[in-house]
């Protein structure tokens, strides 16, 4: 997610606005970015525009599996009073916006939204806190068709933000190896294994990326960035697991092989059918490798896979992932400074 920070903080300092990048808990400095910590409603009403920027905040598996029970142990109290309170900050429950205020969801994922909410009177409240949003811009088409079938009308199909920043192209790469990173699917450790089976089969080298995953130095974060984007740009192609590793590979124009199940159900932020929307809305599937429930050596499984893919070029051009990227940046201008038209 700090590739997300990075990009909001980029976008907005290049409209010359005041802003500021809030937080309702946790660290108040991460690297280069400074957060200010929300404890109240009352602080913003200063603000004529609030965004949410990316991943699943009004999305209530977030609320119900993560927000909910971190609340809940910081504070002493129930995982209930810890959803309540999700929705209270992330859907303004409870909260009556001044006139003048605008509210934005942008680069959202909602996928698995309606079904975590199996009581139709939850589903209700959920459809009528996020009518009150200006707009809603999810990252992905299924979150943009789970919205719309919710009645929504203020959906406008987005992108990930972590695709705003511009970057040159990588240059291209003649010796024959790959970058690798996992974390998700598999444990890194299993990660390890399949990178050097899959040196084996192919005779490509293994390139490990140390990617930012849990509990990374907070203090050195933008330098293991920087890092891991070096790594990427350095190997012909990236082996991972992980959702946000594969859009900055391919922001680069940096071939992705993606691991991951074949369950289509969402239940989890973590869960693996996000990176198999990504990959089919930017005409790449034929570059994700699923892993099947019931095999005993995953490992081999899975590097015998990549190996087979390694050597050919993606099914499709990176032209698409690129039209996406490029429409994100203009149509997210025109939503939140609509003077500059």
């Amino acid at each position: 997610m700090h590739s997300v920070d990075l990009a909001a903080q980029a976008f907005f300092s290049a409209h010359r606005q005041d802003f500021d990048l809030i937080k309702f808990t946790g660290h108040s400095r991460i690297g280069s970015l400074q957060y200010r910590i929300i404890q109240s409603f009352e602080e913003l009403t200063r603000y004529d525009t609030i965004v949410f920027w990316g991943d699943f905040q009004q999305n209530p598996i977030w609320g119900l599996k993560n927000f909910g029970p971190r609340y809940a142990r910081k504070n002493r109290t129930t995982e209930a009073e810890g959803f309540l309170r999700w929705k209270q900050l992330c859907l303004f429950k409870d909260h009556v916006l001044k006139p003048s205020q605008r509210l934005f969801s942008v680069g959202t994922c909602f996928l698995g939204a309606r079904a975590a909410l199996e009581d139709p009177a939850a589903v209700s409240e959920y459809r009528s806190l996020l009518a009150r949003f200006h707009a809603i811009v999810p990252r992905d088409q299924g979150s943009v068709a789970e919205l719309q079938s919710l009645g929504l009308t203020n959906v406008v199909p987005g992108f990930d933000c972590a695709t705003l920043p511009e970057r040159d192209p990588a240059p291209t790469v003649s010796e024959p190896c790959f970058g690798y990173a996992f974390g998700r699917t598999f444990t890194p450790e299993q990660g390890k294994c399949v990178a050097r089976r899959i040196e084996e089969f192919t005779g490509h080298r293994a390139i490990p990326i140390r990617w930012l995953l849990k509990k990374y130095a907070f203090k050195f974060c933008d330098f293991r960035y920087t890092r891991a984007l070096q790594a990427i740009c350095r190997v012909r192609c990236v082996v991972t697991d992980i959702y946000h590793l594969t859009i900055n590979t391919l922001n680069l124009n940096r071939d992705a092989i993606c691991v991951g199940l074949g369950n289509e159900d969402f239940l989890d932020t973590c869960d693996d059918y996000k990176k198999v929307i990504l990959l089919r809305m930017t005409e790449l599937e034929g570059r994700y490798v699923e892993v099947p429930t019931g095999t005993k050596d995953r490992v081999t499984y899975v590097a015998t896979r990549v190996a087979a893919l390694l050597d050919q070029r993606p099914t499709a051009s990176f032209d698409t992932f690129n039209h996406h990227r490029s429409d994100f940046r203009p149509h997210l201008q025109h939503l939140l400074f609509p003077e500059t038209r």
